[in-house]
């Protein structure tokens, strides 16, 4: 046993000095070129992309602190539901066939629902799931061009939503309409979903569409929603394009906490550190420091499994090795890296804090609140109790009250279906040109950190909820930070190979 421990612990420190020296990404030039011309092309590409960029100008914008101007609970203001019903008018003009000869109907007013009848009612339907609301734009003259003008420049689809993600409910219509055109019929029924509030948690749409689908007795062999993507450069020590396909969800457990401390007037502070607002920073910096301990979970295991067949020898034969013999070890390595330890951990942030009115009045209670992501596996109390043990080393006085308890979805390892998943990913996003070649891309299983609208459609799938945007982010181009950001974008080629993949993908799993 103490060979094994000594042998694991030169693996990490081996694995250590390699990721320090593999990782640093602005030292490698990653120019991710498409491995294959989309389907579309000339006047029919053009017309699918100016589609695109027109549906980027709806102005659709969920808002958390709004129920609704009408008290309805649709955190969509007046402006954002005219744009909403503007929206859907403009893809029934566009995709005239999907919306005659599939069955629609729009649930809690404003959540679209489609179904194409399948010719074999004895197989379990499938279920594509998009949303067509948008985060604010942020301050907008940080943008190069207007938010909502569904500008077309330099090979780019600019807008908001153009990455999250508006334009996979674009694409699904797309691929739909095509094979409506060319006569395709499906075995399986297909379903389309589109929630109009999943940035605000999709209470009023998704949950309440899952919830009617299971009066019906709805139950799907699979569901495919937002997720991971096809990624270049952020795995430096993986020389190829990664697709990280979400098998598992993280939850959300919001607390508030309430500090007491000595409070009075300012022409006489406390020199103890007793005062509330002495208080709330040792307790905030407690939090930075006691996080919760890493863990693996079955995702992860997979995912580091998956990557070592992507790397060197004597590093694949480490890893391998370590993960086998010393897990923990191993997630400690892990939780030390910026991107794998949201992945590793159940994260706590500290997200506001309240405290005082007065300039000359140091306050005697200050408010804080917390924000856990917990990994699959956690419970509220488990979190509660990690909240208090860090709380305690600064003050006895206080008080937590729970404000949002969303579980995490289920610990499966890999849903029957990831097979398919994975086929049809490289089949889009792959380099065939060297048949017979090592793999051109690495799929892998992951655990999605944010919330998706999927979440509630879990315990209506048989074969798997696979979470999964058809598309690639490329780390050196400053993708991932678009989203939610600045100057957000889709590639036009990336767009066009993004209805490929959902032909594709519709074809493999709701065909004959």
């Amino acid at each position: 046993m103490r060979r094994t421990a000594l042998i694991a612990s030169a693996f990490v420190a081996m694995l250590a000095t390699f990721w320090r020296l593999a990782v640093p990404p602005k030292e490698i030039e990653w120019e991710w070129e498409a491995p294959r011309e989309p389907s579309l092309s000339g006047k029919e590409g053009e017309s699918a992309v100016q589609r695109a960029a027109k549906a980027l100008t709806y102005r659709i914008v969920s808002h958390e602190e709004m129920e609704g101007e009408a008290g309805d609970g649709s955190h969509l203001s007046e402006e954002s539901k005219k744009e909403l019903r503007g929206l859907h008018g403009y893809l029934r003009e566009m995709f005239p066939l999907c919306f005659s000869r599939l069955e629609v109907e729009t649930v809690s007013d404003w959540s679209l629902l489609m179904q194409w009848p399948g010719t074999n009612k004895e197989k379990a339907p499938l279920l594509l799931l998009s949303h067509l609301d948008v985060v604010p734009a942020g301050n907008e003259s940080l943008w190069s061009v207007d938010p909502f003008g569904g500008t077309i420049k330099d090979g780019y689809i600019y807008g908001r939503g153009a990455l999250d993600t508006r334009l996979t409910a674009l694409a699904i219509l797309e691929a739909l309409e095509k094979a409506l055109g060319d006569g395709w019929k499906p075995e399986r029924s297909i379903y389309i979903a589109f929630g109009h509030d999943e940035e605000v948690g999709g209470e009023a749409g998704a949950k309440t569409v899952a919830q009617t689908l299971q009066e019906r007795g709805v139950r799907f062999e699979m569901v495919l929603d937002e997720g991971g993507s096809v990624t270049t450069g952020t795995l430096p020590i993986v020389k190829v394009p990664v697709a990280l396909v979400g098998v598992a969800e993280k939850g959300s457990f919001i607390l508030k906490v309430t500090l007491h401390g000595a409070g009075g007037h300012t022409s006489a502070p406390m020199i103890d550190g007793s005062d509330t607002p002495s208080v709330m920073a040792r307790v905030i910096t407690g939090f930075q420091k006691e996080q919760m301990p890493p863990r693996m979970t079955k995702p992860i295991v997979a995912f580091v499994e998956t990557a070592a067949r992507f790397l060197p020898a004597p590093i694949a034969f480490s890893l391998k090795t370590v993960l086998h013999a010393s897990p923990r070890a191993l997630v400690q390595l892990l939780s030390r890296v910026q991107l794998m330890n949201p992945l590793v951990r159940t994260t706590n942030a500290v997200t506001v804090g309240k405290f005082g009115e007065r300039i000359n009045v140091i306050p005697n209670q200050a408010d804080i609140y917390l924000h856990y992501r917990p990994l699959p596996g956690e419970d509220i109390s488990t979190v509660v109790q990690h909240a208090r043990s860090v709380i305690e080393q600064s003050t006895k006085d206080f008080s937590i009250e729970i404000l949002e308890t969303r579980n995490p979805s289920g610990d499966s390892y890999l849903p029957q279906n990831f097979e398919l998943v994975e086929q049809c990913i490289v089949e889009i996003f792959g380099n065939h040109s060297n048949p017979g070649a090592s793999p051109s891309i690495m799929v892998s299983p992951y655990i999605t950190i944010g919330g998706t609208d999927s979440r509630y459609y879990e315990r209506l799938s048989k074969g798997g909820v696979f979470k999964f945007s058809p598309m690639v982010l490329n780390a050196q181009t400053n993708d991932f930070s678009r989203i939610h950001g600045v100057d957000e974008r889709i590639s036009v080629q990336n767009y066009l190979l993004m209805i490929d993949f959902y032909s594709r993908f519709v074809e493999l799993s709701a065909g004959p």
